[in-house]
């Protein structure tokens, strides 16, 4: 199994859903990597914090689609959580027969992406304190990479914490749909928009990039449904599978 390579002469800048997680396990190194070997301008990750105030990289709340084991990642320690064993992939039988299969950190995820020269596109799943935004920040820094991150979230507050520290920093807000509430607050603060594909329309892109906004949409995994976005002028897309 592979990628799928989109055909049209000119592309937008494409992003591997938590890695490349039609062909590996979601939001673990070899996904990560997967995605660093191929043309993806980005690599996606979920970045939550642990019980003991660490951080681990994990889309869901709980372990259960990962590893069948149910534990709740803001209740668990990190020990706990890297020793877990994941599926190898859940769609494809619940097998865990990988070494190499565990919940990354921050760090391993910032390193890989910049091993492979690819945008990191962290979302910050949870509600995050200014403290806890720095403390992301600074562990970017050590890195070398904070000209390299794009920051996404669904809770505008931990954009905006970035913004005070980082004025110019690439940063967009995860919605399902464009409200004019959230157009108002898109406008007011220079906020991007990553927002589901299937409410989005041309003359929302249109809109936004006539207020200087650049528009990212997800989860797009056939090729129809990204050409018709790519004709309407989308700035970036995020695929399981597409590249």
């Amino acid at each position: 199994m592979d990628t799928v390579k989109l055909s049209t002469a000119s592309k937008p800048l494409m992003v591997a859903h938590r890695g490349c997680c039609s062909l590996e396990l979601e939001n673990t190194a070899p996904a990560f990597v997967a995605a660093g070997n191929r043309s993806y301008f980005g690599i996606e990750c979920d970045l939550q914090k642990t019980a003991d105030g660490k951080f681990i990289i994990c889309h869901n709340h709980d372990t259960a689609y990962i590893a069948g084991d149910k534990l709740v990642i803001a209740e668990t320690s990190f020990d706990t959580l890297r020793a877990l064993k994941l599926f190898n992939l859940p769609q494809a039988g619940k097998v865990k027969n990988r070494a190499d299969l565990q919940m990354p950190t921050l760090s391993e995820y910032i390193s890989i992406c910049k091993h492979y020269e690819k945008v990191a596109v962290l979302e910050i799943k949870y509600d995050a304190t200014e403290a806890e935004i720095l403390e992301i920040c600074r562990a970017i820094e050590s890195f070398d990479y904070m000209d390299h991150v794009t920051f996404i979230a669904g809770n505008v507050q931990n954009l905006l914490y970035v913004r005070k520290h980082y004025p110019d920093q690439p940063v967009q807000v995860v919605a399902w749909k464009l409200t004019d509430e959230l157009l108002d607050t898109l406008t007011a603060h220079r906020l991007d928009l990553d927002v589901c594909y299937k409410d989005l329309t041309k003359e929302q892109i249109e809109l936004l990039h006539a207020r200087g906004l650049k528009v990212n949409c997800w989860t797009v995994n056939d090729v129809e449904t990204a050409e018709r976005l790519i004709d309407w002028g989308i700035d970036m897309i995020t695929s399981n599978i597409l590249e």
